[in-house]
């Protein structure tokens, strides 16, 4: 009888649900692309953004003008811009 080594049969199989115990049901963010809406907490409290993105894995959504930050890269040539301004995405709670 050939042993098949990828096999595990000294355990029972019921073990490899905890694997999948943390896939949960994602709940609804509730603001859909083109929305406007009010920051309620945060540096940005009071301002109002048009939604730009909408990402429902993370939670997350990226508003216009909202969560402004600074991003670099090297300079190519020496009399070249590498830093630019940019929105980041944005907890959907806040």
């Amino acid at each position: 009888m050939r042993h098949n080594q990828y096999r595990k049969t000294d355990r029972p199989r019921a073990v490899n649900r905890k694997r999948h115990a943390d896939n949960r049901e994602r709940s609804a963010i509730g603001v859909v692309k083109g929305d406007t809406v009010q920051v309620v907490r945060g540096d940005d409290k009071g301002k109002e953004g048009k939604v730009l993105r909408v990402y429902p894995k993370t939670g997350r959504v990226l508003i216009e003008g909202i969560n402004i930050v600074k991003r670099h890269r090297r300079a190519r040539n020496a009399d070249e811009q590498c830093a630019w301004t940019t929105t980041a995405p944005r907890n959907a709670s806040a």
